[in-house]
């Protein structure tokens, strides 16, 4: 009986402990297995002891397993003590736990026969740490005690990628400035203005310096969904000569919303806007919403439109039923196309990598590699090809003002080139992002896709001359074409006018704009966004949600029930006014049917699609000429039915009754 309420307090314990898990983010913790040294079985319910300088901190149990896991203690270095019946108690000395992290420590005992001797252990930092997703350098105690230097700055200088040319006074940080050094001295982020005195360095336990996804902070602003503040920024003085600084002009837009025959959104159609005489004024892609943008004049141009022409697949349609949003929002249509996913991401990230970048690559590489990892995690269904383009400025090593990693299936190739790349050369401001466009944009683009994505992560202006003028309204512009989002990041040194072009790529992309802000306190001092209101977030998360946000699509569901009734209100608010004339142009009869069905039109249609009550489509038929022909509908069982007819973006629905004897 003993033994079983042991078991059952055992197990309450271990499941109690287990939702307590579940609900800590983020805390610092110490976990492990225990096992038989001898066949590597679990050791269950053996004692776990937590200790420093002696004293007992916690104790816990292994599970059923032969896991132990030790949550929300503080960092330093510990001793670990395990017992159990029949075994050597061990115990392994100086476990360095570091803070925010899962540190872990594996744990063998052999059978013993002097059960009160206690076998010690030192132990040894891992080869690899499993909770660490970037480089980093430790100095522990016992380095710090042996090293001839007791200055802070001279230990850290000995780790790898740091630089010292004074005997520590001053660092540099692969290349950064020494403003911008974090230390975390026993677990403890410090500033480099706020180090302990060299006088207490014997106390300190470890130095550590380390670049961890997760510590870059940042903000998100997207101007397409605040026009009206967007607008009021236009007519302000100080903000429209961005405008005529760089030769864009976002102000007249036209937004396009397209659904498909079973209401889905249609992803990746083409839409263009044309004038009188055919030619296109503005050609983009629909996203992963079926949304699209257009523009006009947007680069000082005064082009007029005449109409607006879609293309889906084999399905063309156009119409003049197209409206400025100040005029009218958002211009609806509805295509008569099936429902089709295409599961396909390009991803790519263009990075400035001048030495003006250097206080926060070595974080911007962390956050990258941490959202290529997590991205497939988070959505197994998406193919996913990543590329990465690093820019210089054009007085580097012509060798590698551009370093390209093409689009690739294989995320380990991005990883590893990610990895190597350095900030190096360049001034503090301008740098060539013409170059970095260019040659991302030159990759090998998917055809098909459910969303491109060209993260933008710069701290400078491009150069402003008429060729970098020229080449980067050429790269905007094929972007739109492509179906490219450029989503900027602002990384320190940003100023306004740069900020507004960044806004100026996002906005005609179908964008948003993001900039990192200084509650991380990583890097020099980040402008203050133009914006009324924003969340802060981490940049993984914030990279991680915006990608999964532009590549959700809604199931392909051939049972989706909608009534005639709303079948109809789609089509009526698809269209700003509904054509009369081609509703009069129109006849059926006889209407109730029993077997033939005649169709009289007094004009050429680009579409009929026949619906049930429910809102199935049950035929369609497209490039309809004018004619009067009888249509056979002797499957269709008794019941309503609704027949649309579409005709340069306009629609006529009429009721079809069928009735059998």
């Amino acid at each position: 009986m003993k033994t079983l309420q042991r078991s059952i307090r055992m197990g309450l314990l271990c499941l109690i402990a287990l939702l307590l898990s579940n609900t800590l983010v983020a805390q610092t913790s110490l976990k492990g297995n225990v096992t038989d040294e001898s066949n590597g079985e679990p050791i269950l319910f053996g004692n776990v002891a937590l200790l420093q300088n002696g004293i007992l901190i916690i104790g816990v149990e292994t599970d059923f397993d032969g896991n132990y896991n030790i949550t929300n203690i503080d960092p330093g270095t510990y001793d670990v003590e395990v017992s159990y019946v029949g075994y050597s108690p061990q115990r392994v000395e100086g476990v360095i736990v570091y803070e925010d992290k899962v540190n872990r420590l594996d744990i063998q005992l052999g059978a013993g026969i002097n059960l009160t001797e206690v076998v010690v252990v030192e132990y040894n930092i891992p080869l690899i740490d499993i909770d660490n997703t970037t480089q980093g350098g430790i100095v522990t105690s016992n380095q710090i005690r042996t090293l001839p230097t007791k200055n802070i700055n001279g230990l850290a200088a000995r780790t790898a990628g740091v630089g010292s040319v004074d005997n520590g006074k001053n660092l540099t940080v692969r290349g950064g400035r020494s403003s911008s050094t974090d230390y975390y001295v026993d677990g403890i982020r410090v500033r480099s203005n706020n180090l302990p005195p060299n006088a207490m360095i014997e106390e300190v336990e470890e130095l550590q310096l380390q670049e961890a996804a997760g510590q870059l902070t940042a903000g998100e602003w997207k101007d397409l969904d605040n026009w009206s503040f967007w607008n009021d920024l236009s007519k302000n003085t100080d903000y429209n000569k961005y405008q005529k600084h760089w030769s864009f002009f976002p102000q007249n837009r036209y937004a396009v919303q397209i659904s498909g025959a079973q209401k889905q959104a249609v992803s990746d159609a083409t839409v263009y806007l044309l004038d009188k005489d055919g030619q296109t004024i503005w050609q983009t892609k629909t996203d992963n919403k079926g949304r699209a943008e257009l523009w006009t004049g947007i680069f000082g141009g005064s082009e007029q439109v005449e109409r607006l022409k879609i293309e889906s697949g084999d399905y063309q349609m156009t119409t003049q039923n197209i409206r400025l949003f100040t005029e009218a929002g958002i211009n609806h249509y509805t295509i008569p196309v099936a429902c089709e996913q295409t599961p396909i991401l390009d991803l790519m990230f263009a990075v400035d990598a001048t030495g003006s970048m250097s206080d926060e690559i070595e974080f911007l590489k962390a956050e990258l590699s941490d959202v290529l990892k997590r991205v497939g995690e988070e959505n197994p269904d998406l193919s996913i090809r990543t590329s990465a383009v690093f820019y210089r400025d054009r007085d580097h090593d012509p060798a590698i003002q551009v370093e390209v990693s093409p689009f690739s299936d294989n995320p380990s190739e991005i990883l590893k080139f990610i990895s190597t790349q350095k900030a190096v050369g360049g001034n503090s401001t301008p740098e060539a992002v013409d170059l970095g466009l260019e040659a991302a944009l030159q990759q090998t683009w998917s055809p098909r896709a459910v969303s491109r994505i060209l993260f933008l992560i710069l701290d400078a202006p491009p150069h402003h001359n008429d060729a970098s003028n020229a080449s980067i309204q050429k790269s905007i512009q094929q972007a739109a074409e492509q179906g490219i989002k450029i989503i900027p990041v602002s990384a320190s040194g940003i100023d306004k006018s740069t900020e507004f072009l960044m806004k100026y790529f996002s906005i005609i992309t179908n964008s948003t704009y993001t900039f990192l802000t200084d509650h991380s306190g990583i890097g020099d001092k980040h402008l203050k966004p133009t914006a009324k209101s924003y969340n802060v977030e981490t940049l993984n998360e914030l990279m991680l949600r915006l990608i999964l946000e532009n590549t959700e699509v809604k199931t392909c569901d051939p049972d989706i029930a909608v009534t005639a009734e709303e079948q109809l209100a789609l089509f009526d608010a698809s269209f700003y006014q509904k054509d009369k004339n081609l509703a009069k142009a129109i006849k059926i009869y006889p209407n109730p049917a029993q077997n033939d069905v005649n169709i009289d039109l007094n004009t050429d249609v680009d579409g009929i699609q026949l619906y049930d009550k429910k809102g199935q489509l049950l035929r369609t038929l497209t490039n309809v000429p004018q004619s009067n022909t009888l249509h056979n509908i002797q499957d269709l069982p008794s019941g309503t039915y609704i027949l649309s007819f579409i005709k340069d973006g306009s629609v006529a629905s009429k009721k079809l009754v069928v009735a059998r004897d």
